[in-house]
Order: C-alpha cells, then sequence, then structure tokens
C-alpha cells in the first residue's frame, strides 16, 4: 500500500517482479488477500473505505463504505464472506465493523477496547481476536454470531497478533513490556509471557518449525 499517492503495488510472486499499480481510496493502510476467491482487499484510511479487487484481473471491482473515521486493519473471514476492520466510531472506544462483501453491506460493528490495531482470524475455532493497545487486552469475537466473548490481559501496550493454526496458541508482541504474550486459543486464557528485547512490535508464526 502507498499511502501518500493513494495505491497499492502488486508484484509476481513467482519472478518477483512488480507487475503495476492500481489506483484505490485515500491514504490505504492495510492489505489482506481471499486466498480462495482470488480477492484483494484494502483499507482506504483517508475515504474511510474498502477497495476490493478482483486478483486474477487486478482491477478494482467496488468500494464500500465504512463507518467510522479511522479504520486500521483488516482480516478476511472467506468462509462466512466477511472483513473484520479495527476502527475508532465517535465517541467509542473502539470497534470492529463486521462486513459482508458479497452483499455490499457494512452489516454490523462490534465495541471492543481503546486504540484497536492488530486483528487475526482463525477460522478452524471460527474467532477473531483483536489487540487494543489503549488497553492492554486482546478482545475475542465469535465468528459465527458477530458477538464479543470477552477481553483477555496481556502486556502493556500491545501491537501485533499471530496465530499458529496447527497448536492455536495466539502470540501478541507488547511494546511497553518489551514481551510477548501467549494464548490458549482454544479455551481463551493467557499461558505466559516471554521477555524479548526492547519494543517488540511485528510478530510471525511458522506451524511447521514450531518457531515465532
Amino acid at each position: 500500500t502507498h499511502r501518500l499517492n493513494n495505491s497499492i503495488s502488486i508484484i509476481n510472486g513467482v519472478n518477483d517482479d512488480s507487475i503495476k499499480t492500481i489506483d484505490v481510496g485515500k491514504n490505504p493502510i492495510s492489505v489482506d488477500a481471499g486466498y480462495n476467491t482470488k480477492e484483494v482487499f484494502v483499507v482506504n484510511r483517508g475515504s474511510n473505505s474498502l477497495s476490493i479487487i478482483d486478483g486474477s484481473k487486478d482491477t478494482v471491482i467496488k468500494t464500500l463504505k465504512i463507518a467510522g473515521d479511522r479504520p486500521y486493519d483488516i482480516e478476511i473471514n472467506p468462509q462466512i464472506k466477511s472483513a473484520y476492520i479495527t476502527n475508532n466510531i465517535g465517541n467509542f472506544r473502539g470497534v470492529v465493523n463486521v462486513i459482508k462483501y458479497e452483499e455490499n453491506e457494512d452489516y454490523k460493528y462490534i465495541q471492543v477496547g481503546n486504540k484497536p490495531l492488530d486483528i487475526a482470524v482463525n477460522p478452524t475455532t471460527k474467532k477473531v481476536y483483536i489487540v487494543n493497545n489503549g488497553d492492554g487486552n486482546v478482545s475475542v469475537i465469535n465468528g459465527t454470531t458477530d458477538e464479543w466473548i470477552k477481553d483477555i490481559d496481556v502486556g502493556n501496550k500491545p501491537v501485533r497478533i499471530d496465530i499458529d493454526m496447527k497448536t492455536h496458541k495466539i502470540y501478541v508482541t507488547n511494546n511497553g513490556s518489551n514481551n510477548v504474550s501467549v494464548i490458549n486459543g482454544t479455551t481463551d486464557e493467557w499461558i505466559k509471557d516471554i521477555d524479548v528485547d526492547d519494543k517488540p512490535i511485528s510478530v510471525a508464526v511458522n506451524p511447521n518449525t514450531k518457531k515465532v
């Protein structure tokens, strides 16, 4: 995504060459792909919109409005054809927009914690996890009913989250407390904190090597 010129670049993953640049909405900030449908979803923070791209033709199919004023991250649940977007609406602390993208509908929003940033979907357990940077916790949403389940306390100023899809363990980087929280994704209970170096930001899980 290119926030200054309102576009995204597409790269050929076979030969790692640049293919083209596509214009989207204002200040695109986040992108996700529907692997089975070949659709690509771009959150445009400056225009509060979601651009949907046909990944076969590399063209914008449609643009949907997002209710709110600071959309940030997006995750797709292809099984129920829903997009989850972290956002803020008016005086609410923070919300997640649920968009039924095939129905062209900003379906509902779910109130979560303060300053929601990263978001992760586990399609197997049908749960959605949201990192609330301002509250030091992770909100859990039922991906079937789109209802809030609970908040899980983690460290100070959590930023990013990733899921081991084999063990269903969840890892959250805590930028303010220099550690990584581990959560049991089956019971949604905190397991432990792992100390790392100063100000961790991003996290990635390799379920085959079992390394984070």
